[in-house]
């Protein structure tokens, strides 16, 4: 279980907390748990978890993370691993990977390690496969590394995908990646 501790509402993003009555870790996660799933419009700035209230595996857990970090706690650590989005961790995406002739694709997926546990706090799992059964190439990374750092080593991990599962031949990273964003929006348009 993760540990709770109380916000020191001095750091920067403990201090936008209080307007939410959130004093506490545990509460902290709840809360951003129970926000909407969706893309930020700025990543940049993780504050906009709050403002815009939704956040994807990127943006909750490095908000989540950094504001661990500002109270002391670097033991709470952003996780960054690569798992085979599918039809079993999101049945949603099942006809596109069909009309492309996939039965996966690699995605990227950020959450919290804490003493070798996985917590993810994205949101909740209407019965499918949690992203964590599949998980390859689990590193930490720092909340200022979801955009340039994440998005590189993603199209290397597809790159290595693509020759390790021979379907080099059909399809190169671009493709890919576009099959990728089209997932994605299927996603994020239902929820």
């Amino acid at each position: 279980m993760l540990p709770n501790f109380e916000l020191n509402i001095n750091s920067p993003m403990s201090a936008l907390l209080v307007d939410f009555d959130i004093c506490d870790f545990h509460s902290l996660t709840n809360y951003v748990k129970n926000l909407a799933y969706g893309k930020n419009e700025i990543i940049e700035d993780l504050s906009t978890v709050l403002a815009e209230k939704k956040g994807d595996s990127s943006t909750k857990h490095a908000f989540l993370v950094q504001t661990a970090r500002e109270n002391d706690r670097p033991d709470i650590q952003l996780a960054l691993g690569f798992y085979e989005m599918s039809s079993k961790t999101h049945p949603e995406v099942s006809e596109v990977l069909k009309r492309n002739n996939l039965q996966s694709i690699p995605e990227a997926y950020n959450y919290i390690l804490f003493e070798d546990n996985r917590y993810d706090f994205t949101k909740d799992e209407n019965n499918s496969e949690s992203p964590f059964e599949t998980i390859k190439n689990e590193m930490t990374i720092l909340p200022n590394q979801i955009i340039d750092f994440k998005l590189h080593f993603h199209r290397f991990f597809i790159i290595n995908w693509l020759k390790e599962s021979e379907l080099g031949l059909e399809f190169d990273t671009d493709k890919i990646w576009e099959i990728r964003k089209e997932c994605l929006k299927v996603i994020y348009n239902n929820h």
